[in-house]
């Protein structure tokens, strides 16, 4: 699909010059004075569109270009909990999703909170718990912040359109959700071929002079994306002595592929499918655990923005980012040497439950904790 922002002024220059101009400056006054962007915002371009305005909204999805005639539409008659999801590090705009929308009818948009995903207890549509309403006969740009869930209902759907000009992601049911990854094993292999891969796949990272540490792993990254090939391929090797060792658990903001190489030490992998606001200590029901087998090679996939850790004592792998987003193509490209590293820089730590001491104010992992004294005043929280 086109930038969202040369999608949306097409289509809004076609109802009146300037219109795509108009809607940036309203929103961007909306936004002067505000620390972080309104969740939901219906910026007002007309409020008196007439019957035959209407019929040429209808008509304008057959008008778009290729392939996003349809795709643009959406359907509220069946309506979905949606959500902008940016595979990208960067890019604000980008962040901010836009849905032109001409209402013939009263029209509503409920929402939820930022980042937070159903439960086993609670589904997709009793996360909207707030409503923004579209006046009848308005026509004008509703602006959706990143990872806010929400739908678009009316009394009469036929009499509404709505063109969304940037990808949107469905917000699964808890089932469905917690199943959105595979894990396939490719091939078995002897305990010696199995420590001969692994051997040579190390080899290639150590002797690589630019390998970077990521945490407990090292890594090699033998493809970079460009603006023409947006993959990227990075070597990781993860050992430890204890086999309880893990990661800390993070996200990207794109898919993974994972092609892991096993030996006969004790790996595996924990996902969580909790939203990006949410505590995966707190969210177990959304929790995943995978043992790998033994002297294997396996294909691991998940989606972007899952909780994710590795553990065990060893297991080297190639990990696949599909489509890296133009804001992290483009801080590769301004800066050869990133600050943080090829792969930190795409990576997000995930919230922590962290007891705060309120003796002395000092921030505590309850891991690191475990001999705290019963005379010690504490309070938990979500960081």
């Amino acid at each position: 699909m086109r930038s969202s922002n040369i999608l949306l002024k097409e289509i809004l220059n076609r109802f009146g010059p300037g219109l795509y101009h108009i809607q940036q400056r309203d929103f961007a006054n909306k936004v002067r004075n505000l620390i972080t962007p309104p969740e939901v915002y219906y910026s007002i371009l007309r409020s008196d569109i007439s019957g035959g305005e209407m019929d040429m909204f209808y008509a304008l999805p057959s008008t778009l270009e290729g392939k996003e005639s349809r795709s643009t539409v959406l359907d509220l008659k069946n309506p979905e909990v949606l959500q902008v999801s940016s595979p990208d590090i960067g890019l604000p705009d980008d962040k901010i999703g836009s849905i032109i929308i001409a209402a013939g009818e009263k029209t509503e948009v409920h929402y939820g909170d930022y980042g937070v995903m159903p439960s086993s207890t609670k589904t997709p549509m009793e996360l909207l718990k707030k409503t923004i309403t579209i006046p009848k006969g308005s026509f004008g740009v509703l602006k959706l912040g990143e990872l806010i869930p929400f739908t678009i209902n009316s009394t009469n759907p036929d009499r509404v359109v709505a063109i969304r000009t940037m990808e949107l992601s469905k917000v699964c049911n808890h089932e469905e959700n917690i199943q959105r990854y595979s894990i396939s094993t490719i091939c078995k292999l002897t305990p010696k071929q199995a420590k001969q891969l692994s051997l040579a796949i190390q080899t290639q990272i150590f002797h690589d002079p630019h390998s970077q540490n990521f945490y407990e792993e090292v890594t090699s990254v033998i493809q970079k994306p460009t603006t023409q090939i947006r993959s990227s391929g990075t070597l990781m090797n993860f050992a430890a002595e204890d086999p309880d060792k893990t990661t800390d658990m993070h996200y990207h903001p794109g898919d993974r592929i994972l092609i892991i190489v096993t030996t006969n030490k004790k790996a595996g992998a924990t996902l969580n499918f909790c939203g990006v606001a949410e505590v995966p200590e707190q969210r177990q029901d959304s929790e995943v655990k995978i043992d790998f087998p033994e002297n294997s090679v396996l294909l691991l996939s998940f989606p972007n923005k899952t909780h994710h850790k590795f553990h065990g004592m060893e297991f080297d792998c190639l990990s696949i980012h599909p489509l890296e987003g133009m804001g992290f193509i483009q801080a590769i490209q301004s800066n050869a040497k990133l600050d943080k590293g090829f792969l930190e820089t795409a990576t997000e730590f995930s919230k922590r439950l962290l007891i705060v001491d309120k003796n002395n104010g000092e921030w505590l992992s309850p891991d690191k904790n475990k001999e705290s004294s019963k005379n010690r005043s504490t309070d938990y929280l979500s960081h």
